[in-house]
């Protein structure tokens, strides 16, 4: 009994050996193997009625520290973002280039300053006017390219969001097809789950590097894997992540407007993400990009806007215009009025002769009282109709500038315009501090009342300059409407509506009628209240197409209102001192002008219309006269570009005073620093990554050494074992010979 009890010893040591060298060769064989892990035979002592018989295979021990792995993996998802992000980065800076570069933003900012400071010193030589409208032409090329390009990035983002979206599903696949085999190998024990586990662990490190999560094992050996935010990803199932992206993006489109959400079983989890190359991907497309863009149309619009106020206020002479049309769109020309919001100022409205004298001139308090026809002068208010047809009629009259023919109206568009009838003669504006002829100019302050609600006149919105406020002679023009997209000023996260208040909304539906509605907005009402509000009013969202949204922007938020036709918007509170509506500070948005900006057509096919000089008066002989040599709206012009501008607060960049050139400039140096800060990020991130991934390495890897020596260990076990099975057997032969 005790020689066989010695042979299956023996033999249990030597079949043991074997496992135990099996495992070493499976080390060395996966010395190179990516996620493989160190495995450890422990083999375990048999005892049957209190006596060793032999050793049996245990558990195979995989070399894991979890702690040094779970840091790994919020390093390199970290590193991933980062990555992502820095990628991103240094495609910006390789479209915006430098501000020394030629080409650079501010380069063909300061370009047109120079041609415009050249226009006043060659107010003769018609090809200098050329050279404006060339380089004016060169800013806006600049800005809509570049609008062209973030959106661009931004439409790249959006599609990569959605490739790993795909990546994330694939993995989530394979991390619960292998709870399933890890499942049944624990429940049977009949095989090792220790390899099964490796590769589980390379689906995990690969799902950490795409997003943040979070896991937990399991009795059975399946592992549950959540977000960080707690969403569940894995469980008995896997939940996969859904994305749409956009064909193609425009300004305005943001998480919460546009852009489909990175959801998880219907849960938007978007705004949840904190690490990975998702969290990169929509950090640049929703933030970096998108603040980018805020800064480009701040200075577009900005720009527009202080050029057009300029240029309205000049003439083109010798060329003599005789056709304008504006670019403000009235929604109701028939009830919306405009008032001059000064006692005194007035604008004289000048006929001129071909060879710049005049013919016949009035003032915009005469056209608005119609005193051609008997009226009183007057401030207003009038209707823009009333003030198309008084001026009408003045143009004709014979007591007037009896041009036959003549006309002001506004157009099938919405647009004001005013028509000599191809009489050879032209028409200038000149604002000024009174109805005085030639009196000091100053632009003239407009009241407008966008409403067409009858009642009294409310100053709901303020313009300077009688031709600007109409955009009778604008250097620059987009070819959307200035007013279809409303938002706010940037507000703190915790903005809330103090006191109740009222919100007017007029546009147009797509067959041109005209569409009023009112909510009111209860104490208390955050951002997001509001757009909810006008999101769920069935009149809005019925012909207006009225769509609202609250968009992040630098450490702020807005709240953005849009027609989603395009059309022209207006939106006003219970009244013009109507201070809690006033507080959201609704103005026209900027987004996307960089976008639609271009030298005004007329300008581009005749340049030689652009403005050089003004309307001047003669005191000797009481009459207003163009000159030839008259510089005074070029050199206007030039000083605007050399002095500083204000600019609201977008995309990060703050308030405050720069010029056009320093403006462009801080967006590319803004860039710039914001890349170099990522990538110095980056470094020590990559570095964090790396250490403790040869941390877990020296952990986990596979010593080539030490395997060696184990393999010596075991092969003299296993020869050990296989001398005792040879003596046992001789020990059973002479047994065998004695009996």
């Amino acid at each position: 009994m005790s020689l066989n009890l010695a042979l299956s010893t023996a033999l249990t040591g030597l079949l043991t050996s074997q496992e135990a060298m099996n495992s070493v060769s499976s080390n060395i064989a996966n010395v190179n193997t990516a996620g493989y892990t160190r495995k450890t035979y422990n083999p375990e002592s048999v005892v049957l009625a209190g006596k060793g018989a032999g050793v049996q295979a245990g558990q195979i021990t995989r070399h894991v520290e979890q702690g040094i792995l779970d840091d790994m993996r919020q390093a390199k998802g970290v590193f991933s973002q980062l990555s992502t992000t820095n990628d991103f980065m240094s495609r910006i800076q390789d479209i915006f280039g430098t501000t020394s570069d030629n080409n650079s933003l501010s380069h063909v900012v300061n370009d047109l300053s120079e041609q415009f400071n050249l226009l006043g010193l060659e107010t003769d030589k018609g090809n200098q006017a050329d050279e404006v409208v060339r380089a004016g032409q060169e800013v806006s090329n600049k800005l809509n390219l570049m609008t062209q390009q973030i959106q661009a990035l931004r439409t790249d983002a959006d599609n990569q969001v959605s490739s790993v979206v795909g990546q994330v599903n694939s993995i989530l696949d394979s991390i619960d097809s292998l709870n399933d085999k890890i499942s049944l190998a624990t429940a049977t024990n009949n095989t090792s789950t220790a390899d099964l586990l490796d590769k589980r662990d390379m689906q995990l490190n690969a799902l950490s590097q795409l997003m943040d999560i979070t896991y937990y094992e399991r009795e059975s050996g399946a592992v549950s894997v959540f977000t960080t935010s707690g969403v569940t990803l894995v469980d008995n199932q896997p939940n996969y992540l859904s994305h749409t992206p956009l064909s193609s993006v425009q300004p305005w489109d943001s998480a919460t407007d546009g852009f489909s959400g990175i959801t998880v079983a219907g849960q938007d989890i978007t705004s949840q993400l904190r690490s990975g190359k998702l969290k990169g991907l929509v950090d640049v497309r929703d933030g970096e990009l998108n603040n980018l863009q805020s800064q480009v149309d701040e200075l577009s619009q900005t720009m527009m806007d202080k050029v057009n106020q300029v240029h309205n206020r000049g003439t083109s002479f010798p060329s003599m215009q005789s056709e304008y049309t504006g670019t403000r769109t009235f929604i109701d020309s028939s009830t919306q009025r405009i008032s001059i919001n000064n006692s005194a100022a007035d604008t004289a409205i000048v006929v001129f002769n071909s060879d710049g004298s005049q013919k016949a001139s009035t003032t915009l308090r005469s056209v608005m009282g119609d005193v051609v026809n008997g009226g009183a002068a007057t401030g207003g208010p009038v209707t823009i109709d009333q003030l198309a047809t008084n001026l009408t009629s003045w143009l004709q009259s014979s007591s007037g500038a009896n041009l036959a023919g003549a006309t002001a109206s506004v157009d099938s568009n919405g647009h004001f315009t005013v028509s000599l009838n191809g009489s050879g003669y032209g028409l200038a504006f000149r604002d000024q501090t009174s109805s005085v002829p030639g009196s000091a100019t100053s632009d003239l302050p407009i009241s407008f009342d966008p409403t067409n609600s009858g009642g009294a006149f409310q100053a709901y919105q303020s313009d300077s300059g009688f031709a600007n406020f109409l955009g009778l002679n604008d250097f620059y023009t987009t070819n959307q409407q200035p007013n279809w997209m409303m938002q706010s000023d940037i507000l703190p996260a915790d903005y809330t509506q103090v006191g109740s208040s009222v919100m007017n909304f007029m546009t147009t539906d797509d067959s041109g009628a005209v569409v009023n509605h009112s909510l009111t907005l209860a104490n208390g009402y955050s951002l997001q209240d509001i757009a909810n509000r006008i999101n769920n009013d069935t009149v809005l969202q019925g012909k207006a197409e009225i769509r609202a949204s609250v968009v992040q922007e630098g450490t702020g938020y807005r709240l953005r209102i849009r027609n989603v036709n395009g059309n022209e918007l207006s939106i006003t509170g219970k009244s013009a001192n109507d201070n809690y509506f006033a507080a959201l500070g609704l103005q026209p948005a900027a987004t996307g002008t960089a976008g639609w900006m271009q030298v005004n057509s007329s300008l581009q096919f005749n340049p030689s219309e652009v403005s050089r000089g003004i309307a001047q008066y003669n005191t000797d002989t009481g009459q207003f006269y163009l000159s030839a040599g008259d510089n005074a709206n070029a050199n206007d012009m030039s000083k605007l570009f050399s002095g500083v501008q204000s600019y609201d607060s977008a995309g990060g960049m703050t308030t405050g005073s720069l010029t056009f050139s320093d403006y462009a400039a801080s967006i590319i140096s803004g860039t710039s620093s914001r890349a170099t800060t990522v990538e110095s990020t980056l470094g020590y991130q990559s570095s964090l990554a790396q250490s403790l991934e040869q941390k877990n390495a020296s952990i986990s890897a596979v010593n080539l050494d030490e395997e060696l020596s184990q393999l010596m260990v075991y092969q003299q076990s296993y020869g050990a074992a296989a001398k005792v099975i040879s003596t046992t057997k001789q020990m059973f032969d002479i047994l065998d010979s004695i009996l």
